[in-house]
């Protein structure tokens, strides 16, 4: 069976099988003379053995795995754990016949050439700057070859002898070099007739032949990447930062001033939903993303000359992790990200518009448009493929900027300056007194004014009013202690017999002093 073109012969003993010539004179006499043909293989049969060959045409071949598993720690939903060369496939590869014998048998084996043989494939360590870890080679036993190194199986190849069905099964992820594709693939590589699949065809007297298809050299084994995933976490803190303009730094006058303020990184992180998928961690990074540049911020600066204080509109400008709002040459607050953690510190520089009038500590926002500027977290695996989510911090007034107003403190005049005089005999019986003047200097000279972080405007004294600490007048009236309490906008002195006096003041700073009952001068 070692020969498919051998030859029998036919065989006999000596003398069994002879060719005679017999020669007859003219007479009729006769004599004979014989050679052997059956001792000595005159006759001989040769063999027709088996054909093995390759198709002129066959379908390609091709088995792909992919490492977005869950076994693996993927997470994409495309894992693949194995994958085939279908019977069918190996089958048209070749043209096999069997001869004039007959069908005897065909059978496949997969053929590596060599022990430890290198796949062109990689473990992935997350140690290394790139991810890629120490080769992986190949060995065979029997009908599996096995990709492995440092004790670690990383892939087989199987094959069924009978039908020449080859499985790839994926044990554990290998590494992508290709980091701007988180699902591209790498092949199995090696050099020409380093791994084949062999047919061997065998006829009914034993003769075989064989013929081989190259598995090594052509990317037929290929593995399909599982990248990192980015993405928002379905319920995350709310996220806001609010600094106040009143600071002495700036000149306010209020007691709650806040210089900076900050998203805290643990805000940040619980934004977001993060895995780093089968190839394991690599880091997360963070960084803050403006769409453009002089972006209006719609914030203005303050502009005293304005009838209502609106100076220029202060845009937005980045430079690596830090994006400062400015306008004129004057910068009015900066935005800074720490790339490792995500904490980002709002820091306010100066003073900006605040347009309600009623309200001296209302807060204005940052306000842009969705998407101009948002916070994005990046996951990197450990064999350099990468995953982005945002978090917008443009539209949702995250960034809060509190007003400083001004003040004014009222220092002590003198006496004579705000007197009014009534007499007790005006109030005799159901008579009463009544004394006017007005206090609006007064007022004017003993209010000192503190204008605060927005600078001067004007000042102007309106709206007063009357107020009362202590109901205790120090007076008498037949007797009775005089109690002073506010009813309405006045002031009214009383005992408890009924009111001795009232004291009211109109808008343009006018006191009226009205006595209604006589006071005990003791």
């Amino acid at each position: 069976t070692t020969n498919a073109d051998d030859s029998v012969a036919l065989t006999l003993g000596q003398g069994v099988l002879t060719l005679v010539q017999t020669v007859t004179d003219a007479d009729g006499d006769s004599a004979s003379a014989a050679v052997d043909l059956g001792a000595n293989g005159v006759f001989r049969f040769e063999d027709d053995g088996p054909r093995a060959g390759l198709a002129v045409e066959a379908p390609s071949l091709g088995a792909s795995v992919d490492e977005s598993l869950v076994s693996l720690g993927g997470v994409g939903s495309d894992g693949v754990a194995s994958a085939t060369l279908s019977a069918a496939n190996v089958q048209a590869q070749f043209n096999p016949a069997f001869g004039a014998d007959g069908a005897g048998s065909i059978g496949y084996s997969l053929a590596l050439t060599g022990s430890n043989v290198a796949s062109g494939l990689y473990a992935v360590d997350p140690a290394a700057a790139n991810g890629q870890g120490a080769a992986i080679v190949l060995n065979q036993v029997g009908n599996v070859i096995t990709g492995s190194t440092g004790g670690v199986d990383y892939f087989t190849l199987t094959i069924n002898p009978t039908t020449g069905e080859v499985t790839l099964a994926l044990l554990d992820n290998v590494w992508h070099g290709d980091t701007t594709n988180a699902d591209d693939s790498v092949a199995l590589t090696l050099g020409q007739g380093v791994l084949t699949l062999v047919q061997t065809v065998t006829d009914a007297d034993g003769d075989s032949a064989s013929a081989a298809v190259d598995l090594g050299a052509n990317g037929v084994f290929r593995f399909e990447d599982d990248g990192p995933r980015a993405g928002l976490a379905v319920e995350a803190p709310s996220l806001g930062a609010t600094v106040d303009e009143s600071l002495v730094s700036l000149g306010g006058v209020g007691s709650d001033g806040v210089a900076s303020a900050t998203l805290s990184a643990a805000n940040v992180q619980a934004q977001f939903n993060p895995a780093f998928g089968a190839d394991g961690a690599g880091s997360i990074g963070y960084s803050l993303a403006l769409t453009g540049s002089n972006v209006a911020s719609g914030l203005y600066a303050v502009d005293p000359a304005a009838a209502n204080g609106q100076g220029a509109a202060i845009v937005l400008n980045q430079v690596g992790n830090v994006i400062t709002g400015s306008t004129g040459g004057v910068d009015y607050f900066t935005l800074t990200i720490n790339p490792t953690t995500g904490e980002v510190t709002l820091a306010l520089l100066d003073n900006v518009w605040h347009g309600d009038t009623t309200n001296a500590d209302d807060s204005v926002a940052l306000t842009l448009g969705q998407g101009v500027l948002t916070l994005v977290q990046t996951v990197t695996d450990a064999d350099g493929d990468s995953a982005s989510a945002a978090v917008d911090l443009g539209a949702n007034g995250v960034f809060r900027f509190e007003d400083d107003g001004p003040s004014v403190t009222i220092n002590a005049v003198a006496d004579g300056g705000i007197t009014l005089t009534t007499q007790d005999a005006q109030t005799i019986g159901s008579a009463s007194d009544t004394a006017t003047g007005s206090f609006a200097a007064a007022f004017l000279a003993a209010a000192v004014p503190s204008y605060g972080a927005d600078g001067p405007g004007t000042t102007t004294v309106s709206d007063y009013s009357l107020s009362v600490t202590d109901s205790n007048s120090g007076l008498t009236s037949n007797g009775l202690a005089i109690t002073l309490t506010k009813v309405g906008s006045d002031i009214v002195g009383s005992t408890t017999a009924g009111e001795v006096f009232r004291i009211s003041v109109a808008s343009n700073g006018t006191v009226t002093l009205t006595q209604s009952a006589e006071l005990d001068h003791l």
